[in-house]
């Protein structure tokens, strides 16, 4: 997983008004995370944009 994907699913979701501290927070944690949960929080970020939409 490209930490530049969720960067940009981050920076959209801000732009739709979620919580940017709590975004930046994951973004920061990204790369400490194993590839499992990397993967989950991708899905996660992608249905919390799907469901803004």
């Amino acid at each position: 997983m490209e930490k530049t994907e969720i960067t940009n699913l981050i920076i959209e979701l801000i732009n739709l008004g979620e919580d940017k501290d709590e975004l930046n927070y994951w973004l920061e944690i990204f790369d400490d995370l194993p590839e499992d949960k990397q993967a989950l929080l991708y899905v996660n970020l992608m249905e919390e944009l799907e469901a803004l939409k």
